[in-house]
């Protein structure tokens, strides 16, 4: 038999060609794996941007279970943190209510239209309102006067030498609250005051109703236009309750039992009312003057040095932005559009500052010297003009002109 010669040459051929052939595959493959990666990141960075700058109220803490893991992204990749971090809260609550299922933004869109004030200006007494163009405010033992900003007209438009607080208006048609009587009244202009309800502390009125904290310490709704009413909440005669703000069918309000407050909602449009929580409980003082408007939550928390900052908390959000930092607040805040409407207390001065959510300037509009800290006089917001009322104090500016009105217990204009 012949011996074939070229044999063993044509075997190393075929094996150089197949591990060259292997070669070219595993080259291939980690191109397109490297092509692969590269779209995928390019896809993510796209993501991150559009989340990063165009939803600014999201937070990957709020929808991922693991809250360490959310933040973690939070703070690592998007460059969002909590400003402010809430206090601590008790581990064992004496009571125990069920948290309320997440609301919708929407559930806030409650028309101006038909609010009687703001929930801040009611908060602090309800001494001032504005509506229909028009400033109103109330002096002590004369009843009801309206400014007219664009003229600075000065008039009584209602009568009587009770007290009365938590003013709403609508129109012509004013609704308060009797302090004499503990009355829930309604008024038309140069007309004398109509009793709807009795037992009634507080009132805010929307759409027809009034939500109110009564003497028996209960919240209601009340029907103004009849005075038919229905009990949402009852707490103990120890307890405190104080209102908070409202959504479409519910009430939000506090309960404070000895040093712990509780932040509880109801939804009256049920036959069967449960209170829920929708926020955890806070001890003593460590939370102040809550306020609940368009769907975003306004309160102070207390810091090391004893002084507060006043934050912002879209609701249904663990994230908690700073608006002002260390101050002495001694009254709700008002919210209008961007802005937002505090006082603070130095030493014996009191300042009525507002706070542009946009620019994050801060201008002062009011203040008064001397004041009493025992005492200290509320502040309203009112449209164009502010106001600072109590203790013998009536003091009101234009946030427009600047220009600036004194007026006295007889509310006279000097």
């Amino acid at each position: 038999m012949k011996n074939d010669y070229f044999s063993d040459e044509q075997t190393g051929f075929d094996a150089r060609r197949k591990h060259k052939e292997k070669t070219g595959s595993v080259k291939r493959f980690f191109k397109g794996l490297l092509i692969a990666i590269g779209i995928l990141v390019l896809f993510l960075v796209i993501v991150w941007a559009i989340i990063r700058f165009a939803f600014v109220d999201f937070y990957f803490s709020d929808v991922i279970s693991q809250k360490q893991a959310g933040a973690f992204i939070d703070e690592a990749v998007m460059g969002r943190t909590e400003t402010t971090v809430r206090p601590e809260i008790p581990t064992e609550p004496t009571t125990v209510y069920e948290s309320m299922t997440y609301l919708d933004s929407e559930c806030f869109d409650l028309s101006d239209d038909e609010k009687g004030n703001f929930v801040g200006n009611i908060m602090n007494g309800g001494k001032a309102c504005a509506g229909s163009g028009y400033a109103y405010h109330i002096v002590e033992g004369q009843g009801i006067y309206r400014f007219v900003p664009s003229t600075e007209d000065y008039a009584l438009v209602m009568s009587t030498d009770h007290t009365i607080s938590f003013l709403n208006t609508f129109g012509d048609t004013y609704y308060f609250v009797d302090e004499n009587d503990n009355a829930l009244c309604v008024a038309s202009r140069n007309q004398s005051m109509t009793k709807i309800a009795d037992n009634i502390i507080s009132a805010y009125v929307y759409d027809g109703y009034a939500y109110c904290v009564s003497s028996f310490n209960q919240i209601m709704r009340i029907d103004v236009s009849t005075g038919s009413s229905r009990i949402i909440f009852s707490a103990k005669d120890n307890q405190k309750l104080s209102f908070v703000g409202l959504a479409n069918d519910r009430v939000f309000f506090t309960l404070t039992d000895n040093n712990k407050t509780y932040y509880l909602s109801v939804d009256y449009s049920k036959n069967s009312l449960t209170a829920e929580s929708f926020m955890e409980p806070s001890l003593n003082d460590s939370i102040k003057y809550l306020t609940l408007e368009n769907a975003y939550m306004y309160y102070c928390v207390k810091q090391k040095d004893g002084t507060y900052n006043l934050v912002r908390q879209k609701f249904g959000s663990s994230n908690v932005i700073t608006l002002v930092e260390n101050e002495n607040f001694v009254s709700y805040v008002t919210v209008d559009s961007n802005k937002v409407f505090y006082s603070c207390l130095n030493d014996d001065k009191l300042c009525y500052n507002e706070y542009n959510m946009n620019s994050k300037e801060i201008k002062t509009m009011l203040k008064v010297s001397g004041v009493d800290k025992s005492n200290v006089p509320d502040s309203y917001h009112c449209g164009e003009y502010d106001f600072i009322i109590g203790n013998n104090v009536y003091i009101g500016s234009s946030n427009l002109t600047s220009s600036l009105g004194v007026y006295t217990q007889m509310g006279e204009k000097t």
